[in-house]
């Protein structure tokens, strides 16, 4: 992954092959997240996406990118809910819809009044700025292959991102900065470092293992709209 730098027809930047089908990938699930109408409502996966699908792998593509690429995968229904008849919606993306389009006031009725108003334009505006994110790194059509934001569209694209940012942070528990730090720093742990607190059983070390790779992924995101916005400003890359 390659800072962005200003070009004639807007910025732009180099990703690998598996980076862009990495953050395509996230850009359409949060697409899928956004679409969970109702509760009877359905959502599309975008891994069904054949552009999309990550069982080869590709150019540069390593262990690690294919464990942050498993990252981006929502746990399954519990099968008590399934069971039930309850809503087939994947644990933990009420907590990543809640984040991408959060109340507008804590008193119930008030938040229901604007919800009616506002959450279906803000749904469809959020849907279509990652959609369109996600076209541009399916296709890159900036110069020498490299993923172009149009001049004009620097704040759908920090607002797309921003949107990956968050349910990325609602899967991780991110509620501030100790735990961003947290985050940070699980990311950038040695590959020969356990990813659990001491216990090596199966279940355990599976889940620390994708919360690894989802850590990466949330940093990788960070440092990629930090640097469209340092770019914006005038300034240099993030270190």
């Amino acid at each position: 992954m390659r800072a962005f730098v200003p070009v004639d027809a807007g910025l732009a930047c180099h990703l690998e092959e598996w980076e862009r089908v990495l953050l395509s990938r996230l850009a359409l699930e949060v697409v899928a997240i956004l679409e969970v109408q109702s509760a009877e409502g359905t959502v599309p996966s975008a891994a069904a996406d054949p552009a999309l699908e990550h069982s080869d792998i590709r150019p540069g593509e390593s262990s690690r990118d294919r464990q942050i690429l498993e990252a981006l995968d929502f746990e399954p229904v519990a099968q008590d809910q399934e069971a039930a008849g309850a809503p087939q919606v994947p644990a933990g993306m009420a907590r990543a819809l809640e984040a991408l389009l959060p109340p507008a006031s804590q008193d119930p009725g008030i938040a229901r009044e604007v919800a009616e108003l506002t959450r279906e334009p803000l749904r469809a505006d959020k849907a279509g700025r990652l959609g369109r994110l996600a076209a541009e790194l399916a296709t890159p059509t900036g110069p020498r292959g490299a993923v172009l934001v149009p001049q004009g569209q620097e704040s759908d694209w920090l607002g797309a991102m921003n949107d990956m940012r968050l349910v990325l942070a609602a899967g991780l528990g991110i509620d501030g900065p100790e735990d961003a730090e947290e985050v940070h720093a699980l990311a950038l742990q040695d590959d020969d470092l356990p990813h659990t607190h001491g216990d090596e059983h199966g279940d355990e070390t599976a889940h620390g293992s994708r919360r690894r790779g989802a850590a990466l992924v949330y940093t990788m995101v960070t440092w990629w709209q930090e640097s469209l916005v340092s770019v914006v400003l005038g300034g240099s890359a993030p270190a």
